[in-house]
């Protein structure tokens, strides 16, 4: 993979977000206000294919970010090579929340009309978006959550992303970076996503018991939540940078939250500050190849990720899952550093 410069990286990363929103689905989606059907038309169904396995689900998104657009089209990749097959007839419906609670209430309202197997329900917010869980439970549907809401009426939670193998995968990258750098030791700030998602603080809150585990090596100052937001990261390392000079390290939540530290990183002229984050977004691998900072990416491979979702759907479907919580393995993740950037197969999503 061609060497970027830090600069010439972040001159051209907007772009970049709104070229991968813009071809992440192609034309294989289309939405509307009462919510997308991605359908499953190749598989032809008739009175004498009995054999035909028929499926109808749903995933209310709490938004549409790089990561979610990936998470989509690997979907619709393998609900089409399914129903290429013939023996599948997948309908594949999604909503989006733009991070909104009433907005995700009302897209669930529109995803139970349309009577699927199987809602998944990304929550917005793991106690403002419950009531979403209950009306699919209500209604005989499959109710599965993602963001670990405490909830009766939940059938089942699917993670995609495991926050503790990421977290533990965190560890070993940091850890790793302090052996290799003897000299060295980090002061660092700790950037959350939403704090009403509760799992994704264990992308930060690892981290922080390596500091215990490493005191002499490693001093978490201070926490911040940034939503998921570029520009908020960004602001808040231009902060940090004012405030705390000897910080020498950020640890962010997101590729979207990295990409604001290290904008915020370059305006302040530091190139000596350790960034960690997670996705393995096109903006992540970027990242890790512009090496005026040492930056450290958790990828997730989402096409694997999305196999297994399907896979998983299709189980609670047929009553063939009945555990209480779906993991996907964990090599569907990587570490992802300067060093191993140009090697690491993140599949074709």
């Amino acid at each position: 993979m061609k060497k970027l410069s830090r600069r010439q990286f972040l001159r051209t990363a907007s772009v970049l977000m709104a070229a991968t929103v813009l071809t992440a689905c192609g034309a294989t989606a289309t939405s509307s206000s009462s919510g997308a059907s991605v359908a499953a038309s190749s598989a032809a169904t008739s009175d004498t294919a009995t054999d035909v396995k028929t499926y109808k689900f749903a995933y209310a998104y709490a938004n549409m970010d790089e990561n979610n657009m990936r998470t989509l089209k690997g979907i619709q990749m393998y609900v089409d090579e399914l129903n290429a097959t013939g023996k599948y007839d997948i309908e594949f419906l999604y909503t989006d929340a733009q991070s909104q609670v009433d907005k995700q209430i009302a897209d669930v309202e529109s995803l139970i009309a349309q009577q699927p197997d199987l809602i998944l329900m990304s929550a917005v917010d793991t106690v403002g978006s419950i009531p979403c869980l209950q009306a699919i439970h209500n209604a005989g549907i499959i109710a599965v959550d993602d963001r670990g809401c405490d909830t009766e009426y939940k059938d089942v939670k699917f993670t995609g992303f495991d926050e503790d193998n990421i977290g533990l995968r965190l560890q070993e990258a940091v850890r790793t970076y302090l052996e290799q750098n003897p000299d060295i030791n980090l002061k660092a700030g700790g950037i959350y996503g939403l704090a009403a998602q509760s799992e994704q603080l264990k992308r930060v809150d690892y981290l922080k018991a390596l500091a215990e585990e490493m005191p002499d090596r490693l001093e978490i100052i201070e926490t911040q939540y940034c939503d998921w937001s570029t520009d908020r990261a960004t602001s808040t390392v231009e902060d940090w940078m004012q405030r705390y000079p000897e910080m020498n390290a950020i640890f962010t939540a997101s590729d979207d939250m990295g990409l604001g530290a290290c904008n915020a990183l370059t305006a302040s002229g530091r190139e000596d500050v350790l960034v960690t984050s997670v996705d393995g977004t096109q903006i992540g691998l970027q990242l890790a190849t512009a090496a005026d900072q040492y930056f450290i990416t958790i990828a997730a491979n989402q096409e694997a990720i999305t196999r297994h979702q399907v896979d998983f759907f299709m189980e609670m479907i047929d009553g063939t899952y009945t555990e209480p919580e779906y993991k996907c393995p964990p090599e569907c993740f990587a570490i992802v550093t300067p060093d191993n950037v140009a090697t690491v197969d993140m599949g074709s999503i």
